[in-house]
């Protein structure tokens, strides 16, 4: 008799795991009707994964009005319109998580204008995930235009090929639930593949998001959206006030709007409008990883008074500009530990640069901080800029790399903006360090200003503007460090140390042209060092050879000949 009660129990417990729930896998629910009503028992526990098999996926087949759904070979509800179907899966699921599948896994769903809707009116959905393949145009009569709507609090993961052709949107979001795009893909034509209108976040961390020359991603709410993993976002989008990315006004919020970790963010379109993230907020947007890439266009591009925080990942435009700052939200360049930050172009125009810093207002604050990683650019003429400062707000750099291959200017300040370098390296090849065109000043207390070759400047003003040299390295191979070029004036002081191997007779470490125009000081070295190491050399040469243009400090020390000095 033991032996028989023991076989029974072994009989017993095989049952009960074999036992599955219809939606979720769990087990001890009642068996629902071929309607859709659900059985009468209470759903339970099991986890996929654990010894329990993954649930049945619901299949939805057919078109026009005549869709159907299945599950494990078995008719669920009605057949009928999609939003019929979509209802009646909701109904059998009962709230449990599901698996819902588009089409029979070759061929795609085609639903025309009408809507998959998921939303909670009339019963609740647990957890969506979505798979197969579906296409519709995506244009409905009402303002929740989409393929698939995800409303109310409905959370959904999505693996789908989902696919608005014309000018419709692939997956409309309204709901505070999380929608996470995992693989698959979400495409548009002229239209937007993903659009959030509400609190909800999106999270993108596999797949392809695309548009064609739509909107790949259009951020219309409070809602942040991640990118992440190996997911690829990308459009051919030539909207100068548009991009791959959008992210429309909301409030005045100043949270994160969109968030880049990882993945592929990019505008493919050989065209100077084309931006891959466009920031029409109050909101923040940080990059820590990934890829943000153009191609003529602008990668990263500030229309408002949202920051722009890059530590990590590249961004990069092929001849456009990398970070393009057409307000007064500030700009973050720094490194956190173990990630690397590069920003980069070839972009060769006189007037742009990697960075560019467009005149807005009159407000002098912080418009650029660069505090690590790597700036820099890839042309090779002399009309290159990394940095181009045209604002009244200032640029200040404290740590990473400011670099250019050939010629051209590493930091170009052409308006009242100030220049602040306490740290970093800004290496100069064949052009010019800092060049300050204008009015603004250039104060330099830090960091190293290093010419590589025999005819690079490192700093170089060109106009009224004063210069400012209490600290730090700014030296060259055999050309003058410091170039006045007009009646600014260059003061050395603290710590600063000024040196070059120049070995030219009309020139110094310190040259100042021929500007006889005015007998004001143009260069005071109130303390530091200046030193021009070649034998013979010249530490200071004033071409203008009015003595009172410069004034010389007991407290400096001065290594060199002098010209036109007292």
């Amino acid at each position: 008799m033991k032996k028989i009660f023991k076989l029974i129990g072994i009989i017993a417990i095989i049952t009960l795991i074999g036992f599955s729930f219809s939606c979720s896998g769990g087990g001890g629910g009642g068996g629902g009707d071929d309607n859709g009503t659900p059985g009468g028992g209470t759903p339970g526990g099991g986890t996929p994964g654990g010894g329990t098999p993954e649930p049945s996926p619901y299949i939805i087949t057919g078109s026009g009005d005549a869709f159907t759904a299945t599950k494990a070979g078995a008719a669920i509800g009605t057949t009928g319109t999609i939003q019929t179907v979509i209802d009646g899966i909701r109904t059998n699921a009962a709230g449990a998580d599901c698996v819902i599948q588009f089409g029979d896994g070759a061929t795609a769903l085609e639903i025309g204008a009408s809507r998959a809707s998921f939303n909670n009116t009339g019963g609740t959905w647990g957890m969506i995930t979505l798979t197969g393949k579906i296409t519709g145009n995506g244009v409905t009569t009402d303002d929740m235009d989409g393929v698939i709507a995800i409303l109310n609090s409905v959370s959904v993961t999505s693996s789908a090929d989902i696919e608005a052709t014309a000018s419709g949107t692939a997956v409309y979001k309204a709901s505070s639930g999380v929608v996470n795009i995992s693989g698959g893909t979400v495409s548009a034509t002229t239209g937007t593949a993903v659009y959030n209108n509400s609190s909800g976040a999106v999270t993108i961390s596999g797949g392809t998001v695309s548009a064609t020359t739509g909107t790949a991603v259009y951020n219309y709410s409070t809602g942040k959206i991640t990118v992440s993993g190996t997911a690829k976002v990308t459009s051919a989008n030539v909207s100068s006030s548009g991009g791959t990315i959008y992210i429309a006004s909301s409030g005045t919020t100043t949270a994160e709007r969109l968030e880049i970790t990882g993945g592929t963010v990019e505008n493919t379109a050989d065209s100077a409008n084309a931006n891959a993230v466009y920031n029409a907020s109050t909101g923040a947007v940080t990059i820590s990883g990934g890829t943000v890439s153009a191609t003529a266009g602008t990668a990263a591009y500030n229309a408002s008074t949202g920051a722009i925080n890059i530590s990590g990942g590249t961004v990069s435009a092929t001849t456009g500009t990398a970070v393009y700052n057409n307000n007064t939200g500030k700009i973050t360049v720094s490194q956190t530990s173990g990630a690397t930050t590069k920003i980069t172009s070839a972009n060769t125009s006189e007037t742009a640069g990697t960075i560019y810093i467009a005149s807005r207002g009159t407000a002098t604050a912080t418009r650029l901080e660069i505090t690590g990683g790597t700036v820099e650019s890839t042309g090779s003429y002399s009309t290159a800029r990394v940095i181009y400062n045209d604002s009244t707000g200032a640029v200040s750099i404290s740590g990473g790399s400011v670099s250019m291959r050939s010629g051209g200017s590493l930091v170009y300040n052409n308006s009242t903006g100030a220049v602040y370098i306490s740290g970093g390296s800004v290496t100069v090849v064949y052009g010019y360090g800092v060049y300050n065109n204008s009015t603004g000043t250039v104060n330099i207390s830090g960091g190293t200003i290093w010419g590589q070759t025999n005819t690079g400047t490192p700093v170089y003003n060109k106009s009224t503007g004063a210069v400012n040299i209490s600290g730090g390295s700014v030296s060259v191979r055999a050309s003058a460090a410091v170039h006045n070029a007009s009646t600014g004036k260059i003061t050395v002081s603290g710590t600063a140390k000024i040196t070059s191997g120049n070995t030219s007779s009309t020139e110094g470490t310190i040259f100042l042209g021929d500007d006889s125009t005015t007998s004001g000081v143009r260069l005071a070295i109130n303390d530091g060092t200046v030193e021009n190491t070649a034998s013979g050399g010249y530490a200071i040469y004033n071409k203008s050879n009015t003595a009172s243009q410069v004034t010389i400090n007991s407290y400096a020390t001065i290594t060199g000949n002098k010209y036109g000095c007292p």
